[in-house]
C-alpha cells in the first residue's frame, strides 16, 4: 500500500505543534490550622482559596487543620468563614509546586447579649432585649424581630434587606449582591456599616455571611437617624445592626 505523499509533512507539523505547547506550571498547595483569639481550634470553618471557577474549598478538620491542593501559582485570595466568627480575608502568594503552610486566627463573636448597657472605648455596644424594644418604639429606623423574619421566610440574609426600605440590593461584579444606601443623593451606592452583636464588623460576602436561621433581629438606619447609644458607631451611609439568636 502506498503511503500518501503528504503524510511526512503532516507528521512534521504535528511534532512541531507538540513542541510549541507551553509546559504547564506545577500547581501549589496551602495548608495549616485555624484557631480563635483564645487559641482554641476552629472546626468546620469554610476555607475558600481563589475566586470564581478556579476557587478551591474545604472545611477545617479536628484541631482546625485544613489543606487546599491544586492551586494555580500566583496571588490567591483566602477567605475563612463560620457562623459565630468574624470572617477573615487575606491575599497570599503561592509559588508553582510549593506547599505553603499558613495558620489563621479568626475572632469569635459573642453569643449572648449582656443584661446591662455598656459603651466601651474600643467601639462595642451591648444591650438587652429591652433596649431593642425601646429603640423600635422610638420610631427611627426599621426593625425586624424574629417573628417578622419568620414571616418573610428568607433564603438568604439579602432577602431580609429587600424588605428594608433604607437600602437597595444591587448585583455585584463578581456575580453576587451588595447592599447599598437607598438615598437618591448617593449615586455611587455607598454601603452601610454593619454591627454584629454590638461589634463593628467587616463582611466578606456582605450580609450573606449570616444564615437567616441564626439571626434573632435586625435594626436598619439610614444616614443620620441612628439613635443613641448606637449613634457613635453609625456609618455615613447608614447602619445595619444584626443580633444573632441565642
Amino acid at each position: 500500500m502506498t503511503r500518501p505523499a503528504h503524510a511526512p509533512l503532516a507528521l512534521l507539523v504535528a511534532l512541531l505543534a507538540t513542541r510549541a505547547l507551553p509546559a504547564q506550571a506545577p500547581s501549589a498547595a496551602l495548608f495549616g490550622a485555624v484557631s480563635d483569639q483564645f487559641g482554641q481550634a476552629v472546626v468546620g470553618a469554610e476555607v475558600i482559596v481563589g475566586s470564581g471557577a478556579a476557587a478551591r474549598t474545604t472545611r477545617t478538620a479536628p484541631a482546625g487543620a485544613y489543606r487546599v491542593d491544586s492551586l494555580p501559582p500566583g496571588a490567591s485570595r483566602v477567605r475563612i468563614r463560620l457562623l459565630g466568627y468574624l470572617p477573615l480575608s487575606a491575599t497570599l502568594p503561592v509559588a508553582a509546586g510549593d506547599a505553603r503552610e499558613r495558620d489563621f486566627t479568626v475572632v469569635r463573636l459573642p453569643t449572648a447579649l449582656d443584661p446591662a448597657l455598656v459603651q466601651t472605648p474600643d467601639g462595642e455596644y451591648r444591650a438587652s432585649d429591652a433596649d431593642f424594644t425601646a429603640r423600635q418604639a422610638g420610631g427611627a429606623g426599621m426593625y425586624l424581630d424574629r417573628a417578622a423574619i419568620d414571616r418573610l421566610a428568607p433564603t438568604t440574609a439579602t432577602d431580609l434587606m429587600r424588605a428594608v426600605k433604607r437600602f437597595r440590593v444591587l448585583a455585584a461584579r463578581d456575580g453576587g449582591v451588595r447592599v447599598v444606601s437607598a438615598d437618591a443623593r448617593d449615586a455611587n451606592g455607598c454601603q452601610p456599616r454593619v454591627l454584629v452583636d454590638g461589634f463593628a464588623y467587616t463582611p466578606v460576602d456582605g450580609i450573606n455571611d449570616f444564615d437567616p436561621e441564626h439571626i434573632g433581629a435586625i435594626e436598619a438606619y439610614a444616614s443620620g437617624e441612628t439613635p443613641p447609644p448606637l449613634a457613635p458607631l453609625a456609618g455615613p451611609c447608614g447602619t445595619v445592626v444584626v443580633w444573632l439568636r441565642r
